[in-house]
């Protein structure tokens, strides 16, 4: 976790605020960092599992989002139940299916209310 934190003065109170770079989010957690897609035939199509598990202590809802729509990845389907009960877990499936060839790259975001962790998607596709 790459974080600093900065105490600011008022008056005779310090108020200590932390700013955090790449951390991990304290309400949901992710199995992968990466989900990288075996090449697949331009018009076909391969999917991959993300496991996701609340660690927050409470139920919550669990959102997923890819980060552009017009990206040939689709996280549509997952059993993640709303809300998602305290320490259970689902699955969030994710489908590859490019209409053209070359190598995309995209980011799958699972959130729980404003924070975010964000996985890399990678696939190929051949003619």
């Amino acid at each position: 976790m790459d974080q600093f934190a900065q105490p600011i003065r008022h008056g005779s109170m310090a108020v200590l605020l932390a700013t955090c770079f790449a951390c991990a989010t304290q309400e949901l957690e992710v199995d992968k960092t990466t989900v990288r897609f075996e090449p697949v035939e331009k018009g076909r199509h391969s999917v991959e599992a993300v496991n996701v598990r609340n660690t927050s202590g409470q139920p919550i809802r669990v959102t997923t989002r890819i980060d552009h729509d017009t990206a040939p990845f689709d996280a549509s389907f997952s059993t993640c139940t709303d809300p998602l009960p305290t320490g259970d877990a689902c699955v969030v499936f994710v489908t590859f299916s490019p209409n053209a060839t070359g190598e995309f790259q995209e980011r799958l975001c699972v959130g729980a209310d404003d924070d975010d962790t964000c996985v890399a998607l990678v696939g190929a596709a051949t003619e």
